[in-house]
C-alpha cells in the first residue's frame, strides 16, 4: 500500500508528541479508507488502524484531536507581497 502503519497510541504518549507530529498523524488517519469493504483488502491487519469504520480508528482520531485542542494555536505569518 505504502503508506505508513497506524498503531494505536495512549493518550499519554499522544501528549508527549511534538505538535507537528500529531498534526502528521492526524492527515495519515483522514487519508485511511473508509472500510474493509469498500478497499482491494480482503483482511484488515490486526493491531493496525487502516479503515474509519471502525471503533479503533474513531478512537485514535477523537484522540489526536482533544489533544491538539489543548495546544496553543500560532498562525502562519503571512509573506508581504511587493517588498
Amino acid at each position: 500500500m505504502g503508506r505508513k502503519p497506524i498503531y494505536p497510541k495512549s493518550i499519554e504518549a499522544l501528549e508527549k508528541m511534538h505538535t507537528g507530529s500529531l498534526l502528521s498523524r492526524l492527515k495519515q488517519l483522514q487519508m485511511c479508507e473508509a472500510s474493509l469493504a469498500a478497499s482491494d483488502k480482503e483482511f484488515a491487519t490486526e493491531g493496525l488502524i487502516e479503515f474509519k469504520d471502525t471503533e479503533a480508528w474513531a478512537n485514535a482520531y477523537g484522540e489526536v484531536k482533544k489533544v491538539l485542542s489543548y495546544r496553543e494555536h500560532i498562525p502562519r505569518s503571512r509573506k508581504k507581497s511587493g517588498d
